[in-house]
């Protein structure tokens, strides 16, 4: 995968961690199992780029990271409150 695919992957995801966020914060949650396999596959991805575009490809996967954190906060909350 090149540079490019593999931002726009990164981005898609972060699109889908987002709205996931919506979802929550309307009482909704959504099936998110799908993401655990295609973050693995994006991340196998960047291993094979060269140290250059793996550099440039770096912010974009720590804030992408970021989001998956603030969403698993928000799971949890979620979880909490239907207790």
């Amino acid at each position: 995968m090149t540079k490019e695919q593999i931002i726009q992957q990164l981005q898609d995801v972060s699109e889908t961690i987002d709205q996931a966020q919506n979802d929550i914060a309307a009482g909704l949650v959504r099936d998110l199992s799908h993401l655990d396999n295609h973050v693995a596959q994006i991340c196998n991805d960047i291993v094979n780029l060269s140290p250059e575009d793996a550099a440039q490809v770096q912010p974009i996967m720590a804030d992408m990271i970021s989001k998956l954190e603030a969403l698993a906060s928000s799971l949890q909350t979620f979880k909490s409150q239907m207790k």
